[in-house]
């Protein structure tokens, strides 16, 4: 099920005058019924948050508010026209301070994202575990010598490479060891790939250059050579 964002509002709503009208004229049951029609004006994000007043929508929010058709229809219109609650735009109602909000919201949310991101990936390249480093070591002997890092840093960079490969697009041990033996066999893909930062950079369809390579994996059949350093001067098989 979609997680849905959540709604911003304040917390002296009920202060304001337009709001204060309509708790007067159907007490707190209305603020409830407005607050409603927020809320299902929140779940349209794809429509720019707006709903279209259809008999459909009518008939949604009578069983939403336990009323009939018609009462909902008034109670919907009385909050754009005589609370300016609500606006109406050609055939659909939508809330302006809503849009506002959601947009707010939905680029806070963006830069906590982007923050946790940042804090992960720091957190794990802090430290390259021995495992990383062990699996470092059995891939670069598929790259010439003057293509192997020559610098801790840079080495370091390698390792932080293949720790996101496996951290974050799921791929084993196994399945990188045969990605990078395979393709560093093939006699195009060789002078191609010349670091293991190419395996999450993307081709001109958008897709990481390691799924490109593991489908290709697949198809030849996925054999995986039993001597890592006999490899080097093999001809390709795809």
């Amino acid at each position: 099920m979609k997680k849905e964002q959540p709604i911003i509002h304040d917390l002296d709503s009920r202060e304001d005058s337009s709001i204060q009208a309509l708790i007067f004229d159907h007490g707190m049951a209305g603020y409830g019924m407005f607050w409603t029609i927020i809320e299902e004006l929140a779940k349209k994000d794809k429509d720019g948050y707006m709903i279209e007043l259809t008999e459909k929508t009518f008939k949604k929010f009578a069983s939403i508010f336990k009323t009939t058709e018609e009462e909902a229809r008034r109670f919907v219109l009385q909050c754009v026209y005589n609370y300016e609650l609500l606006a109406k735009e050609g055939e659909h109602i939508k809330s302006t301070s809503l849009i506002g909000r959601m947009e707010k919201g939905r680029k806070v949310s963006q830069v906590r994202k982007e923050a946790a991101k940042k804090a992960a990936d720091a957190r794990w390249a802090s430290k390259i575990t021995p495992y990383v480093e062990n699996l470092y070591k059995k891939l670069i002997v598929y790259f010439e010598e003057d293509l192997v890092p020559k610098t801790d840093k840079t080495a370091n960079i390698w390792m932080r490479e293949i720790e996101r490969l496996m951290r974050i697009d799921g791929l084993t041990e196994k399945e990188l060891i045969e990605i990078v033996r395979k393709t560093r066999n093939d006699d195009f893909w060789r002078q191609n790939f010349l670091t293991i930062m190419k395996l999450r950079r993307t081709n001109k369809e958008g897709v990481p250059y390691w799924r490109v390579f593991k489908a290709r994996v697949k198809e030849s059949g996925g054999k995986i050579y039993k001597e890592d350093k006999s490899d080097k001067g093999r001809k390709s098989k795809w």
